[in-house]
């Protein structure tokens, strides 16, 4: 089964292991020295006050309709109720039930709503990973996906995030994102032999996704059990949903390796990208992108198709609540800040894509013609612009 490496092989060619900085006042060098689990999910707990701090304050300093009242939460998943675990997974699978709205030209595959998100990702790929799109269109999409919930299958919360870091030393297996009970999405898959060639699939056989299916991709031959018909990864590939868990790479997304990440990486290295908060989120094996994706493996080894599986939401969920933290301990620099396109040329480079777009507040954030178009400007603060929401 291939891994993630598919989509960022060599990438650690392209960026340099680099030291972190020091120009955070809250670092004043502890956390560089420091790897204490303990130490670093106090400091990860003051980070969060100070977010909500920085957020209630911008929210009255915008004085617009988006009050403090009238923001979406999303929340970790354990700390939902049980009733409100339960709801969601109704709304997911609402998603599956309800028919696509992808023009069939573009994906003929695509069946239902959860399709429309993943033909999005497969259609946008090279043009939104290694490069300054990252992290505002996935903001964009998880709040699109938020939406279609809301909207159309009556959840009444935010998107929830898993904090990877949470439980980040203990088994998946103990998580209740992954325990198999009735308030998860599932564990990991089972091997299990396909009808059609007898083919190995690590399936989902057990708990709310026992029953889930999986339409698109992969886009890479060898990344799913079974090869999509067409080589856009867009043709009607019916399966099983795919895990197939890989805990050594959790020891890089504990809480003392997301405290640094926040503390101490800043917008852009004066020489090189080894200290951009942006280009290490993508690089290997440190990058809080790519791990969590590789931990679950299975469908998640196809990235393109990767929203395929809900965990995808959670994931990029806490993603982009990193990004927010990281954002709001300096809105004068960060909070419009993007990445260059040029720190990215050599993992580009290496997979034979073309050099990155230069992303401004100008620039458009498109998916396909299911999704409204709107400009990055609108979308680089979680209290402005279109949206109203915030974590907890």
């Amino acid at each position: 089964m291939l891994k993630f490496a598919l989509l960022i092989a060599s990438s650690a060619a392209a960026y340099e292991a680099g030291h972190f900085g020091h120009h955070d006042h809250l670092a004043h060098g502890l956390v560089e020295r420091q790897t204490d689990e303990t130490v670093s999910a106090r400091l990860m707990s003051e980070i969060q006050s100070n977010y909500t701090a920085a957020t209630q304050k911008r929210v009255q300093e915008l004085g617009g309709e988006c009050t403090w009242e009238k923001m979406v939460v999303r929340r970790e998943w354990s700390e939902l109720s049980e009733d409100e675990k339960k709801a969601y997974l109704e709304a997911l699978k609402c998603m599956q039930t309800l028919p696509s709205k992808t023009n069939a030209t573009l994906a003929p595959g695509a069946r239902n709503r959860v399709d429309d998100f993943a033909a999005a990702h497969v259609v946008n790929l090279q043009r939104v990973h290694f490069s300054p799109w990252l992290l505002p269109w996935h903001r964009r999409f998880t709040w699109e996906w938020e939406r279609a919930l809301k909207e159309e299958c009556d959840w009444t919360g935010g998107q929830p995030y898993w904090d990877w870091s949470r439980t980040a030393t203990k088994p998946l297996s103990d998580n209740p994102l992954f325990d198999g009970s009735s308030t998860s999405i599932s564990g990991n898959g089972k091997v299990v032999e396909t009808a059609e060639d007898g083919g190995q699939c690590s399936c989902i056989t057990t708990g709310p996704l026992a029953n889930w299916t999986v339409n698109l991709g992969p886009l890479y031959n060898g990344a799913s059990c079974k090869d999509n018909p067409l080589p856009s990864g867009l043709g009607y590939n019916p399966r099983c949903l795919e895990r197939d868990f890989d805990e050594s790479y959790m020891e890089n997304i504990t809480y003392p390796h997301i405290v640094d990440f926040i503390l101490n990486y800043q917008v852009d290295a004066p020489t090189s990208a080894s200290n951009s908060f942006f280009t290490q989120l993508e690089s290997w094996p440190n990058g809080i992108h790519p791990i969590p994706h590789t931990v679950i493996g299975g469908l998640q080894n196809d990235i393109p198709a990767s929203p395929s599986d809900p965990f995808f939401f959670f994931h990029h969920a806490h993603i982009d609540r990193v990004w927010s933290l990281w954002q709001s301990r300096d809105e004068a620099t960060r909070r419009n800040a993007t990445a260059r396109p040029e720190d990215y040329s050599g993992t580009r480079k290496y997979r034979g894509w073309a050099l990155a777009d230069t992303v401004g507040m100008e620039s458009v954030i498109s998916f396909t013609d299911v999704f409204e178009n709107v400009t990055v400007g609108e979308v680089m603060d979680p209290s402005g612009g279109v949206f109203c929401y915030r974590y907890e």
